[in-house]
């Protein structure tokens, strides 16, 4: 009987523990209707001012550079300085108000010329071309820095700037950092499986917002997958692949996963119909799906949206991945 109490208690302690680390989510329809392409996630902001933040580069150069040093930069914008459409009192938030919230556009593998750029051009108005990413990685409340509002939508990467008569393309940027590592099978499986299990990917909408239910998770992810379509869609490539949790392919975890390349980067020509390969990127949940797929959904009844479940392909991993900050490898995913 005491075992039995025991099984039961660790259940409810699963559980418990499962459902605390959701949370829900609200976002402008009107913003993503205006800001997001027809047919992707890769669109335009635009902002009266932002805040740069430190660059996050390894230390010493030698580190892989798993423990955030990824050669990107945080520039913050206050909900409050970006473009929104008429209609959109904010584009995104908490349920419940939460206290300095905005986006962040985050550059790539930035370089001392666009650094400059940024301090240069923070209090002047400006435009970011990226893809839109959805995630909730820890930054949704708590202290912040002006680079860093609380914030769970961001355009990441972000390869385009124009300020004024000064525009610039950093397409070429978006890549896999020399020295960087993402997290491996023992951190993407789990992610990946709980969604089927715990059921935590879904929406329902009103008027004037549609509401996601997130999940905290890690950053980047390295990814063993087999890619089975391929189609164009504005600004880039959508690959439809499976996913696995070997270095050989043979332990598929899910399947039609959407894998998002940007046209013009080193990886847009690499994939192909077929193809065996990892690919180093981030999880996000594309909006304009979500809205399509939570059609009708209500807070009491919200909808199933994992086909609005994404993968942003930065390329081929350049390194073998790992399962904590420390750069130790995971052996269940390398390359």
């Amino acid at each position: 009987m005491r075992h039995t109490a025991a099984i039961a208690a660790a259940l409810i302690l699963l559980v418990t523990t499962s459902t605390a680390q959701t949370s829900w989510y609200k976002f402008s329809k009107a913003f993503v209707e205006k800001n997001y392409s027809s047919d992707s996630a890769i669109g335009k902001l635009k902002a009266a001012k932002f805040s740069p933040g430190p660059t996050h580069f390894p230390t010493p150069a030698t580190d892989e550079g798993c423990g955030g040093t990824d050669f990107e930069i945080h520039l913050g914008i206050q909900d409050k300085d970006m473009t929104k459409p008429a209609g959109a009192s904010v584009a995104s938030g908490r349920m419940t108000s939460v206290a300095n919230w905005g986006v962040v556009a985050e550059p790539a593998n930035v370089v001392t010329t666009a650094r400059s750029d940024y301090d240069a051009f923070s209090t002047q108005s400006i435009s970011f071309t990226g893809y839109y990413r959805v995630w909730n990685e820890g930054h949704d409340h708590g202290s912040t820095a002006p680079s860093n509002p609380n914030h769970v939508l961001e355009l990441h990467p972000a390869w385009q700037y124009t300020s004024g008569s000064k525009s610039k393309s950093m397409l070429s940027s978006v890549r896999p950092p020399k020295m960087y590592a993402g997290y491996g099978a023992s951190h993407f499986r789990p992610l990946l499986t709980s969604i089927d299990s715990a059921h935590w990917l879904k929406a329902y909408q009103d008027s004037q917002f549609v509401y996601v239910q997130l999940k905290k998770a890690d950053n980047f992810y390295q990814l063993p997958v087999v890619v089975t379509a391929i189609k164009d869609v504005s600004g880039g490539k959508i690959a439809t692949v499976d996913v696995f949790s070997d270095a050989n392919h043979t332990n598929r975890i899910y399947q039609g996963l959407s894998v998002v390349v940007a046209a013009g980067t080193p990886y847009a020509t690499k994939l192909a119909v077929g193809q065996k390969t990892f690919i180093l990127g981030l999880f996000s949940v594309n909006l304009r799906n979500a809205i399509d797929l939570s059609s009708g959904a209500t807070k009491t009844s919200p909808a199933d949206i994992k086909d609005a479940l994404e993968f942003f392909a930065f390329g081929r991993p350049l390194n073998p991945a790992v399962k904590n900050g420390t750069c130790t490898t995971d052996t269940g995913s390398n390359d």
